[in-house]
């Protein structure tokens, strides 16, 4: 029996909350170099941050408004 197998039967007798975490932490093994930004991204991050220093940017009650909410809600 292979190693992919052992596993998959050990998931089939594991609780769903246990089978979450397990996704989870799968998810972060798999993706935790994709970290790394690319030049694109880093060239965007730029722009916005040059945007904002010349105060190019809307508050965040105008975006609630422009959004159509009429109470501050908190993030």
């Amino acid at each position: 029996m292979s190693t992919k197998e052992k596993i998959i039967n050990i998931l089939d007798i594991l609780p769903e909350d246990v089978i979450k975490s397990i996704y989870d932490y799968t998810q972060y093994l798999a993706y935790q170099n994709e970290d790394v930004l690319t030049d694109e991204e880093i060239k965007s991050l730029n722009t916005a941050m040059e945007d904002m220093q010349n105060g190019k940017y809307i508050t965040h009650e105008e975006l609630l408004k422009e959004l159509g909410y009429k109470e501050n809600i908190a993030l």
